[in-house]
């Protein structure tokens, strides 16, 4: 009986290891839909039309009491202004970093 369950054991073994081997070696690949990359120039960049930043440049900058303006080569300023400040805000102390001892 013993012999029986060794011998079934055994070739239950050998026909999945017979099975599994007839799939082991892997389809080729096709390539084909990558030709046209291999294809074209790779240094050429597809442009519809030209872009309307290229003429556009920083003319000057000024600063003062927090507020800035940029003029630029079109003629528009841009200002940037801090954040108002809102007095009725709680305001939390920042403690300073706690030093190793």
């Amino acid at each position: 009986m013993m012999a029986a369950r060794t011998w079934m054991s055994i070739f239950a073994v050998v026909a999945v290891v017979s099975v599994r081997a007839a799939d082991d070696l892997p389809q080729r690949l096709n390539f084909d839909r990558y030709q046209p990359i291999l294809n074209s120039t790779l240094f050429s960049l597809p442009t519809a039309q030209p872009s309307l930043t290229t003429h556009l440049y920083i003319k000057s900058a000024q600063r003062s009491c927090g507020i800035t303006r940029f003029n630029l080569s079109d003629g528009r300023e841009i200002v940037i202004s801090p954040p108002p400040i809102d007095d009725n805000a709680i305001m939390y102390p920042t403690l300073p970093p706690k030093l190793p001892k």
